[in-house]
């Protein structure tokens, strides 16, 4: 069982981040199972990677673990059973199993329903570009899809086992400019936005009707839980159901280019929900301003990344987005004098910011001590 007045504590303070009332701090996560390398931990063989090969009862198990290990909490986060990672099985050295889950053993579900191959190698699984001649799928064929069966399938098993006793979620679909990218290759995208600009905006339409056409086969499947629902990448409850979309592929647009292109999807996509959540790279910071003149829009997310501009060069661009009244989730593998940096530069209200930890000991101490110096 689960405490309810920890539940109940939590849970106003994911409402207060998107009403953004007066806070005390923001919203403070630590994920610590996000390793990296997969190796053959998976258990699965080099090459393609189909969706028959995907047993439910697996996630199932890895959630039981966590929930019992490590509680419904990472953090102020949610822990959010979902079929985005894939889950492996490791021995302990006292011999007990311990199932975990990794950033690189992200599931791309809609490149895979856009019918890209799906590949797994020895530290990572990837899709390839669609062959020539082969035609991405549609809204005629997606009732038939078997990836998204799949997904259907394993979330039904997490909602039938956790029920409305923990927050379980649909897995994270991939923005239409990424699942662009994924069926063309980045350099044939990049081509055609110059020779063939039409071919772009016509098959970027196709992916976003795609990308609304999965989630209303999703809508049935998601849960409320406390009032409201959850989602999976952020680890966030909301009052009302979340979309996640991202263009991790913005870098290769130029701010001309991304108006032309992406904004048009963009707003297709925030409208789709009241809590729309981008996530978004400093790598590609010039696109902020194109995705934050979006009214729908319902929060930003931010990657820093390790190879771009430090967090206090960061700060004048994520307090311009405070200063337009969104929502903001930073995500970085911090020190902590990256934090205070952060805490100091930013205003709590509607802030939530999810620090890679190593470990669940070194996560728990470092949330300690940063509350502790905040008082």
């Amino acid at each position: 069982m689960i405490d309810q007045k920890n539940v109940d504590r939590v849970i106003k303070r994911h409402r207060d981040f998107w009403k953004r009332p007066p806070t005390d701090r923001p919203l403070l996560g630590f994920p610590f199972q996000w390793e990296h390398g997969l190796g053959t931990k998976l258990g699965l063989k080099k090459g393609p990677l189909t969706p028959d090969m995907l047993d439910p009862e697996l996630f199932v198990t890895f959630y039981e673990d966590g929930i019992k290990e490590g509680g419904l909490f990472e953090g102020d986060l949610l822990r959010v059973a979902n079929c985005q990672r894939l889950p492996w099985a490791e021995s302990r050295p006292d011999g007990s199993i311990r199932h975990r889950s990794a950033r690189a053993a992200s599931i791309p579900w809609s490149p895979a329903i856009m019918g890209c191959e799906v590949e797994v190698s020895s530290d990572s699984l990837w899709t390839k570009p669609l062959p020539p001649g082969q035609a991405p799928t549609d809204l005629t064929t997606l009732g038939e899809n078997p990836w998204l069966a799949k997904a259907i399938e394993i979330t039904g098993v997490l909602n039938r086992k956790f029920g409305k006793t923990y927050p379980t979620c649909p897995p994270d679909v991939l923005g239409p400019a990424d699942m662009l990218a994924a069926i063309l290759g980045t350099e044939q995208m990049c081509l055609d936005m110059i020779d063939n600009p039409a071919k772009i905006k016509s098959l970027v339409g196709l992916c976003t009707d795609v990308w609304l056409g999965v989630h209303e086969k999703f809508k049935p499947l998601e849960i409320e839980f406390r009032g409201g629902h959850c989602e999976s990448r952020f680890q966030l409850w909301a009052p009302g159901v979340t979309t996640v979309t991202q263009d991790d592929c913005a870098i290769f647009f130029s701010p001309k280019r991304y108006d032309e292109f992406l904004t048009p999807v963009n707003r297709r996509t925030f409208a789709s929900s009241p809590y729309s959540i981008m996530h978004a790279h400093t790598g590609a910071a010039h696109t902020f301003e194109a995705i934050l003149s979006i009214p729908e829009l319902g929060a930003m997310q931010v990657h820093l990344d390790p190879n771009g501009p430090s967090v206090a060069e960061m700060i004048p661009t994520l307090v311009k987005i405070q200063r337009m009244g969104k929502p903001l989730i930073i995500f970085k593998e911090f020190k902590l004098t990256e934090l205070e940096t952060l805490l100091d530069g930013l205003r709590p209200e509607g802030l939530c910011i999810m620090a890679i930890s190593a470990s669940e000991k070194a996560a728990l101490e470092f949330m300690q001590r940063l509350i502790e110096e905040k008082k």
